[in-house]
Parts: structure tokens; sequence; C-alpha cells
């Protein structure tokens, strides 16, 4: 609804014995109306329709339920269980939608950004679902933003529920209850929680910390591991994880790293693994240590002849320190961020101590196939490293490794 409430968004859920089944996958709609000559009882509006189920089946909203029409302008969207044969449609289960209803055509910008996990998994309780093939069996119901509770952006945080029509035994039948549920947060990617830091240590035998473990929940927690040769998993945290500060003691760490996190590394040969993460700051420490790289990043060796291997994404900033590194630039993928090509950036490469590395590429790929011109190296047209203070076409072949 708009705040004057002249503008009102709402459903049609579908229902195949009404109308001879032409609404049987509901229609969505916003009707416009005008009050001026509300003292003469001359109310008019005008009804739009902002998606048709009904046209394109296969295509994602069928039978909507509950709605809110966020702060953000966007319209989040739930599913009622359907009241058709659902394999014949899209074959997913039920989802959570968002559309705007600002353009020309609504109907284009429908999202699907939530959907019910109907995977073994996910039972709980000893719960089984009576009827796993019925994909549109269940429904989200019941929707609200609560973002500005926790100081985020309108769209950002939005409170729902799911009804697990199909749920059935275990603590459902024990507690003489009618279906299983959950009441749940769909959060955005880049939305703030309030999250209490937790402080947790390590021993100094070798330990395996995963984020869960009481007094580590892998959201902006400061780890300190110890001695030994320890593992530390913040990522397993969910879509939320990051925003940790780790620090490693003398043994032979390995570390997954989350978005955000802050990792310090000890005086052992470490491994740090950034694969898929984002926006991390990474610091080996003494010791040999091997790097693999997400995108966004910053990463120092530090002492010791380390490695550093990035993989398909770019923007991070690379530091050697001291000792003889090792510089992957390329392993196979072209270095991206939001699928574009940007290239990494190494600030302290050693011509005769330090060596690039690529690896991945097309048979025989060798140094011939390389684009040197000022601080750039290019494949393809596509700059995969920029060495600062280093004029690239002075380097030769034997400042390179392929393989």
């Amino acid at each position: 609804m708009s705040k004057d409430g002249t503008i009102v968004a709402f459903n049609a859920t579908g229902n195949s014995s009404l109308f001879g089944g032409q609404d049987s996958w509901g229609t969505v709609y916003r009707i416009d109306i005008d009050f001026k000559n509300i003292n003469t009882g001359d109310i008019v509006g005008k009804v739009d329709i902002l998606n048709d189920g009904n046209v394109s089946k296969d295509a994602g909203l069928r039978s909507p339920d509950n709605l809110v029409w966020a702060e953000d302008g966007k319209i989040y969207l739930q599913e009622d269980p359907a009241v058709s044969d659902f394999g014949k449609t899209s074959g997913l289960a039920n989802s959570i939608f968002v559309l705007d209803p600002s353009v020309t055509n609504p109907s284009s910008t429908l999202t699907r950004v939530a959907i019910a996990d109907r995977s073994p998994a996910a039972f709980p309780y000893n719960q089984t679902d009576s009827a796993p093939t019925d994909l549109g069996n269940w429904e989200t119901s019941g929707i609200t933003d609560v973002s500005n509770l926790f100081g985020n952006a309108p769209g950002s945080m939005l409170l729902f529920d799911v009804q697990a029509h199909s749920f059935k035994d275990g603590n459902i039948a024990s507690q003489n209850l009618a279906e299983g549920g959950q009441l749940s947060f769909l959060i955005a990617p880049k939305a703030n929680l309030v999250q209490d830091t937790q402080l947790f240590f390590g021993t100094s035998s070798d330990d395996t910390i995963v984020s869960g473990t009481p007094g580590f929940g892998g959201i902006n927690d400061v780890l300190f591991t110890g001695a030994g040769n320890d593992k530390v998993d913040s990522p397993t945290a969910g879509a939320l994880a990051g925003g940790n500060n780790v620090f490693t003691g003398s043994g032979k760490d390995v570390i997954d790293v989350a978005d955000g996190d802050r990792i310090f590394g000890g005086s052992g040969n470490d491994e740090i693994f950034a694969t898929d993460a984002k926006d991390y700051r990474l610091s080996g420490g003494s010791g040999n240590d091997d790097f693999y790289l997400g995108a966004n990043g910053r990463a120092l060796g530090g002492d010791g002849d380390d490695k550093f291997f990035v993989s398909e994404g770019g923007g991070n900033v690379i530091s050697g320190g001291a000792g003889a590194d090792q510089f992957w630039i390329a392993t196979g993928d072209i270095p991206k961020v939001d699928n574009k090509n940007v290239a990494n950036t190494i600030v302290d490469f050693q011509i005769g101590t330090d060596v690039l590395g690529i690896r991945g590429q097309v048979q025989g790929f060798g140094f011939k196939d390389l684009t040197l011109t000022n601080n750039d190296i290019i494949i393809n047209g596509n700059t995969i490293a920029t060495l600062i203070g280093v004029n690239t076409s002075t380097l030769t072949a034997s400042n390179f490794v392929f393989a």
C-alpha cells in the first residue's frame, strides 16, 4: 500500500474450480483509487494486472498468496499451495518472489529470491515428507518487512513463515501437531546484522574449529587458535558468515575464509583458502604459506617463500613480502568481479627472486602468448595482473612458470 493509502496491491490466489479454470494460477493486481470526489460518493479507481500466473505457467509465480509492499518500492510475494499438477509447470518448490511495480511491464521483473528446501536433509526431528513429489504442497504465508528494526535499508530483511503441509511423524506426531513449518528471515546479502562479538580460544593441541562451535558463531567473532596444527572453517555459518578476526599459532594451520574475515597467520606453514570469499584481509606471518584467493581482498605473505593462487576472482591486492614468492596470476579463468575483467595487483614483485605462474590455458600456451605493456600482463585482451613499479616489457620467460 502507498503511504497515502490510495494505491494498493493485492493477490487473487489461484482456484481451478472458479471461472472455468481461467484463474487456476492466480493474479497480482494493483488498484489506484481516486478519492478527490469522496464527498459526493464518486470514488473511481484504475486496476492494473502486475503479473498473471496463467499466461506463462512454466515461468514462475503460481497461486500468489500473501504479499508486502516494502518501502524500497518492491512487492514481495508468497505462494499458496498449487491447485493443478505442479510437475507440469516449473517443477520448483514454493517460493518467494520480488516484483517491481514501477516499471512499464512489472511481470518482466518477477524474480525468485527464496525457495523451500524439500530435500530429505532438511527434515528436522525425525519428521518425514508424506508427499515428496508434490512440489506445490507447501506454501510460504505471511511476510513483513522488518528492515528498519535492524537499521537496514528497506526490503533487506523480511520475516516470513513456511507451512510444510506434507511434513508428518517425528515430533509433529508426538506433540499432536498438525504439520511442519518454520519461521524464517529472508536477508539480502548486503544487509547488516546486529551480532555480538564472541571471543574463542583454541588449545595447544590440534583443533578443528567450525562455525557453530559454542563460542564461535562465525559472524564478527575473534578467534585465537593457539599452538598445534589447527583447522578453522568460518564459512559454514552460512550466508551471513564473515567479519571474523582469526589469529593462528605456531602450527601448520588450515583456514577457510568467509567474506570480510581478517586472518593473521603465525609462524607455521599455513594454508589459507579464500576462493569463495571477498573483501578479506589475509596475512601469512612467517613460514611458507599458501594463499588461495577470491575477489576484492588483500593478501600479505610476510616472511617466507609464499605462494598465491588466483582462481576466477579479481580486484585483489597482493604483497609477497620477504622471501622467494610465487604469484600464480592465472589458473584457468580470467580474473573477474561481477562478471567483468578486473586484474589483480602485485605491489612488490622482485625480478630475479619472485616468479609469476600461469596454468590452465590452452595446450602449448607460453611466454610468446602474453602481451606485456606498461605495468600489465594481458592474455587474449584481458588484463590478468598489474605489477606496481615494474615495466612488464622488461620481463623474460625466466620470470614465468607455465603449467
